[in-house]
């Protein structure tokens, strides 16, 4: 596992990395989860993001469903549970 305070050190080692799976949140430091959403597409950064939370807005849930590399949406905390299933996805 590899741990970014900094979206961009984030965005950087995406650049030139490979991971299985990001876990994103969408309150950050400097930009946003959806900000870093947009920027790794420009970046042309393939990945597959499951996005976490402390919101209870639907609205971050449809959001979501507008990025294609999103593949699961937890609202924290989370359970262990419910974390290894997404992660099992």
């Amino acid at each position: 596992m590899v741990f970014f305070e900094d979206p961009y050190d984030a965005l950087e080692w995406l650049s030139n990395n490979y991971t299985d799976v990001i876990l994103l949140d969408i309150n950050m430091p400097k930009m946003d989860g959806w900000d870093f959403l947009k920027r790794m597409e420009a970046k042309g950064i393939k990945g597959n993001v499951k996005m976490l939370t402390a919101s209870m807005d639907p609205n971050d849930l449809n959001k979501s469903k507008e990025f294609k590399q999103i593949s699961g949406f937890l609202i924290k905390p989370i359970q262990e549970q419910n974390f290894m299933e997404l992660l099992a996805d």
